[in-house]
């Protein structure tokens, strides 16, 4: 068939079959044939189709596992940082030579833990209330602040800052 110009999809068609069952004069035989490896070839494929998207979803499974498996590294790093840094604030302020410098550490560092910062006049505030923090009220944040917005009302007057 193949060596009077048929192409291999005519070759393996049901209309062979159907010939081969006429000229063998065997009634449906090479067509039941023809029929069952045309759906077994459907199931194999079908099975093929599956395995490949198992085989994608072990990828994708094995893709996430190796990124939480990044992120809990992350996060211990980060566990560990903070507990260095945890211990390495506990040991300075034991350090502190009086009772009211360690208290103006421990009200320093509530201070940074609790404040955002988003803009450069954040920034100034920020450092403006730290250092109001640390000198035990010795420096006026509002006055600092009036320094570079001069809008804001004048309030030293009537708030005494207490001296911690």
């Amino acid at each position: 068939m193949e060596k009077r110009g048929l192409t291999k999809s005519q070759i393996e068609s049901k209309t062979t079959a159907v010939v081969l069952d006429i000229i063998a004069n065997s009634g449906h035989k090479y067509t039941e044939i023809w029929e069952n490896e045309a759906s077994e070839s459907k199931k194999l494929n079908y099975l093929r189709r599956e395995v490949q998207d198992c085989e994608d979803t072990i990828k994708y499974k094995k893709a996430l596992i190796s990124k939480f498996d990044q992120e809990v590294g992350r996060a211990k790093e980060h566990r560990i940082h903070c507990e260095d840094y945890i211990d390495e604030f506990n040991k300075s302020l034991m350090e502190c030579e009086s009772e009211t410098g360690r208290d103006s550490m421990k009200a320093a560092q509530m201070f940074v833990n609790t404040v955002s910062v988003d803009t450069k006049y954040d920034n100034t505030a920020f450092i403006i209330g730290l250092a109001s923090i640390l000198s035990r009220g010795g420096i006026s944040p509002i006055s600092e602040l009036k320094k570079i917005n001069k809008k804001l009302p004048d309030v030293d007057k009537w708030i005494e800052y207490p001296r911690l």
